[in-house]
This record gives structure tokens, sequence and C-alpha cells, in this order.
């Protein structure tokens, strides 16, 4: 009973840690995309990325919009936080 708690605390943290990852890999990946594209325009080709990078940009707005509402801006943890950093 206990093993399973612990497997279950460490799965669902592992998770979190995960989910935390899902934007900025998105926006590296929307950047890499957007420079693809820029190359091929430059080269006169059509783009092969269009696709995707609509694709992105509308899993990434999700994503967002998702970890707004699960997440919300605690302003006063932020100033807490800022004026421990300072």
């Amino acid at each position: 009973m206990l093993c399973e708690k612990i497997i279950s605390e460490k799965m669902n943290a592992y998770k979190e840690e995960l989910e935390g990852q899902k934007i900025p890999f998105l926006e590296e990946k929307l950047a890499i995309l957007n420079e693809i594209q820029g190359d091929e325009e430059a080269m006169n080709l059509t783009s092969s990325v269009t696709e995707e990078i609509e694709k992105t940009i509308k899993r990434l707005e999700d994503l967002k919009r998702t970890h707004l509402v699960l997440h919300p801006v605690d302003e006063q943890k932020i100033i807490e936080e800022q004026v421990v950093l300072a």
C-alpha cells in the first residue's frame, strides 16, 4: 500500500514535470519551423512546414489557455518571490 502511494506520487510529479516542458518545447519547435519556412522562401521553394506551423500554433495556444486555467497566476506569490530574490 505504501509502495503504491510512493509510486503514484512519483508518477504524478514526473507527469507535472513533463507537462511543464510542453510549452517551452512547442515554442522552440515553432521557432525552428519558422526558420525552415524562411529558408525555403529564400530559396523560392514551396513551404513544406506551413501545415505543421499552423498545428503547432494551435496546440501552443490551447496549452497556454489550459495552463492559465490550471495554474492561475498568483500575483502576490510572484511579488513575494521577487522580494526574496532581490
